[in-house]
């Protein structure tokens, strides 16, 4: 069986347009990256619970976190992502999966007179 998860956050900034929306489409996983215009990392523990008692009410689940995490240049200094990831997302009673989707480090950035290209690594 396939499992469909969606970003929410397109269809509208409000918890209860999106849930609404995906429940109408039979999707019940939400890869979490933003609601009320704030990104998932931003949101406060109250915020947090008022999203958990939403889903878990209609029972909607997680499925990952889309997070920017891996949004900087490989030389760029790791330690504001480090702290994005500390306190409530390592703690015991995190109720999101163990799942945190990131975007790749680019390595060097490439100037042309006509584009600006990134080349990548895995990181």
């Amino acid at each position: 069986m396939v499992t469909v998860s969606a970003f929410a956050d397109e269809i509208s900034a409000d918890l209860k347009e999106q849930l609404d929306v995906l429940d109408a489409e039979g999707i019940k996983h939400i890869e979490f990256r933003s609601v009320w215009n704030k990104n998932v990392l931003d949101l406060s523990d109250d915020e947090l619970r008022r999203v958990r008692e939403a889903l878990d009410g209609r029972g909607f689940r997680i499925s990952a976190v889309g997070s920017p995490i891996g949004k900087i240049s490989i030389i760029d200094d790791f330690a504001p992502t480090s702290q994005n990831l500390s306190g409530r997302w390592t703690s015991p009673n995190t109720w999101v999966p163990n799942a945190f989707a990131s975007f790749h480090f680019s390595s060097q950035r490439v100037t042309t007179p006509a584009t600006t290209a990134t080349k990548s690594c895995a990181a």
